[in-house]
């Protein structure tokens, strides 16, 4: 009996110490959210998005299917084909320049985001602005 009070005790305080530590850490940073611009799929016409996802490939030389391309979430559905889509979050995250030398050392074939995911001065890279759209054809890889 007194092996099994142990046992529960035991597992009764490692569970107590866990949750503290979610929410003291984790959770935080959870309920923020997402760091970066957030938009509602929902409100937008997909049609329309197609098409502007379209005219942007189409001004970068890109193909849908394209290796690696960069997506943010509002190209992302139409770019899904890509082999191995890199997600601009990722670059987001490790900062716009360092960012797109990732994406060039992965062999991206380019990018189709947001133009608020890629500023203007990144060094080396030619933007082409469609609507509210950016893109850029790394040449990389068969496919383009």
């Amino acid at each position: 009996m007194t092996v099994l009070v142990f046992a529960f005790g035991t597992l009764a305080f490692t569970s107590i110490l866990s949750q503290t530590v979610v929410l003291r850490t984790i959770y935080p940073a959870f309920k923020q959210g997402f760091t970066g611009p957030g938009i509602s799929l929902v409100t937008e016409k997909y049609a329309d998005m197609g098409r502007l996802v379209g005219a942007a490939l189409n001004q970068c030389g890109l193909k849908p299917n394209a290796p690696r391309l960069m997506a943010d979430d509002y190209t992302y559905p139409f770019l899904r084909y890509s082999r191995r889509v890199i997600p601009a979050t990722y670059a987001y995250f490790a900062g716009p320049v360092e960012g797109v030398q990732l994406a060039r050392q992965k062999q991206s074939s380019g990018l189709v985001t947001r133009c608020e995911f890629v500023p203007n001065n990144v060094p080396g890279l030619s933007l082409i602005r469609v609507g509210k759209l950016c893109c850029a054809n790394f040449g990389a890889g068969p496919g383009r």
